[in-house]
């Protein structure tokens, strides 16, 4: 007869006990792993993040030391020659393109951006300023004008622009919050794609003021009263004059005319266009880079499209800006290309034309884009209040003529896809 083994019922408990123990454990291990490899997770965005923004960090520190060269170069070699190796007109391009690439690759630092800001745009136009005019200075003597103007005036304004630019960086970091870092890649990328052609036409400018030193030796040469210089290299002719040119210059070829008159008359023709022609170039290649920043603003700021473009559905500032930026490369394309001969009759004609009919409109113009451009940012800034504000009120936008502009670029903003919220569809009323 077979007998049962009979377990008390308080081992069966014990046992029971120890499973549930061992199975809660495994549980809470598991857990354990699962919740750090979330925090690994977790922490693997931020950990990128600051990767990139230490990169971009790296990136404007090498920057800023190949500026601060070029500006030591250039007013070094103005120093030592006397004046004759002047690259103003090839560095201030390049400055302004390595300024505007530095800028946009540290957008990824969001909001501690301003301190890089006033290094980028103030800091290395500062020293360029005050090293032109520590140099002028020396080479000159000391001018009140020129040391009011370096020392006061200029900062001022770089400092007023690098917190324009501060508020254009805080405008995209609202629009783009989530692909800043992408879009950072992408503006910089920009740049450095158009930094071929703004090379090419500071190289243009910088080739004509070469060749326009030349050209005036080759006239004071030729000059009846003018003085050579001592230093054969870096000396420069005395008593060469515009008057005397304009004194000597042949405006008729006679049948008694001379050789050397003819030549003097050639040098003089040669020589007069040289200098507008070179600042005409270079206000070009910069011209060119505030492009490259009008339609970032245009774009990602207005939020502007070709088809609002066509259909005229613009604001007043941004046609303003669109005119004032063709108008202002039309007159500089002609300036570069205007020469002296056969349309004027003396040298001073052709200077008064160039700089009262050419830079001076130029000059306005490009203050009208610099205004314009202002004007959008801040626009700009207060689309981004309106959109932030926790009293979203768009009537106050849209019945009101001062904001008009403020309420058509956050209308483009909903038809983009890019509203604050459900109730910003459901409360927008389109413009009739």
């Amino acid at each position: 007869m077979q007998r049962k083994t009979v377990i008390p019922e308080d081992a069966n408990i014990a046992e029971n006990q120890q499973k549930v123990m061992k199975s809660n454990n495994d549980n809470m291990t598991q857990m354990r792993e699962l919740w750090d490899k979330q925090k690994i997770l977790k922490s693997i965005p931020f950990h990128i993040e600051k990767e990139v923004q230490a990169q971009a960090k790296n990136f404007a520190y090498i920057l800023w030391g190949i500026i601060f060269a070029i500006i030591l170069i250039n007013h070094v070699l103005v120093l030592v020659s006397n004046g004759r190796w002047d690259l103003s007109n090839l560095t201030l391009p390049v400055i302004l393109l390595l300024s505007l690439v530095t800028w946009s690759r540290l957008l990824v630092l969001g909001e501690k951006i301003q301190v890089y800001t006033y290094i980028t745009f103030v800091g290395t136009n500062v020293a360029y300023l005050w090293g032109l005019w520590i140099v002028r200075s020396l080479r000159n003597g000391f001018v009140l004008f020129y040391s009011l103007l370096y020392t006061i005036i200029y900062p001022p304004a770089f400092f007023a622009a690098s917190r324009v630019a501060n508020t254009l960086g805080q405008t995209l970091l609202h629009e783009y919050k989530e692909q800043m870092q992408s879009l950072s890649t992408v503006m910089s990328s920009s740049l450095l794609g158009l930094a071929p052609a703004v090379m090419y036409i500071a190289l243009d400018a910088f080739g004509i003021s070469s060749l326009n030193l030349k050209s005036l030796d080759d006239v004071c040469e030729l000059l009846p009263g003018a003085v050579a210089p001592v230093n054969t290299d870096f000396g420069w002719y005395k008593n060469c004059t515009i008057d005397k040119i304009e004194l000597y210059y042949l405006q008729d070829v006679t049948p008694n005319t001379t050789i050397m008159e003819i030549e003097l008359r050639n040098a003089i023709e040669a020589y007069i266009p040289g200098g507008p022609k070179a600042l005409a170039t270079m206000l070009q290649a910069c011209l060119l880079l505030i492009f490259w920043v009008n339609s970032q603003i245009l774009v990602r700021v207005c939020r502007l499209s070709i088809r609002d473009v066509y259909a005229l559905r613009t604001t007043f500032w941004e046609m303003t800006l669109l005119i004032a930026s063709v108008l202002d490369l039309i007159v500089l394309m002609t300036g570069s290309s205007l020469d002296m001969a056969p349309r004027f009759d003396s040298p001073r004609d052709y200077l008064n034309f160039a700089y009262y009919v050419i830079l001076a409109p130029s000059l306005v113009l490009l203050f009208i884009i610099l205004s314009a451009m202002y004007m959008l940012i801040l626009q700009g800034k207060q689309v981004v209040e309106l959109e932030m504000s926790k009293e979203y009120d768009p009537e106050k936008y849209r019945k009101s003529c001062q904001y008009r502009a403020v309420w058509i670029i956050h209308k483009r903003g909903m038809e983009m896809g890019k509203a604050k919220s459900k109730r910003d569809v459901e409360e927008f009323t389109p413009i009739i």
